[in-house]
C-alpha cells in the first residue's frame, strides 16, 4: 500500500534529493474524473507524487455537515490505487 507515515515520507524526500518531488492535497470525497485529471497533471510535473488527504473533520468543515460521504480509509484506498500517485 502507498499509505505511509510522515516520518517515512520525510526519509524518502531526504534520500531523493536529485528527483523532483510533487505534493498536493484534497478531500477526494467521491473520487471523480476531475480529481484524476488533476493528479495526472501533478504527476506529469514531478518524479514522485505525494498526495495528502484531508481528515473527515476537515472535509466536514469545508463541504458541510453531510460530508464526507466516504470514510477516510476508503478515500485513502481509492487514491492509493491510482497509478500516478506514489505515496499517500
Amino acid at each position: 500500500m502507498k499509505f505511509k507515515s510522515l516520518h517515512f515520507l520525510i526519509e524518502v524526500i531526504n534520500k531523493q534529493r536529485k528527483k523532483n518531488i510533487g505534493f498536493t492535497n484534497g478531500c477526494f470525497d467521491l473520487l471523480h474524473e476531475g480529481h484524476i485529471y488533476n493528479l495526472n497533471e501533478c504527476k506529469s510535473n514531478c518524479d514522485i507524487l505525494i498526495v495528502a488527504i484531508n481528515s473527515n473533520i476537515s472535509v466536514k468543515k469545508i463541504k458541510g455537515p453531510t460530508r464526507p460521504i466516504e470514510t477516510l480509509n476508503k478515500r485513502i484506498k481509492k487514491v492509493s490505487n491510482l497509478k500516478c500517485v506514489d505515496y499517500v
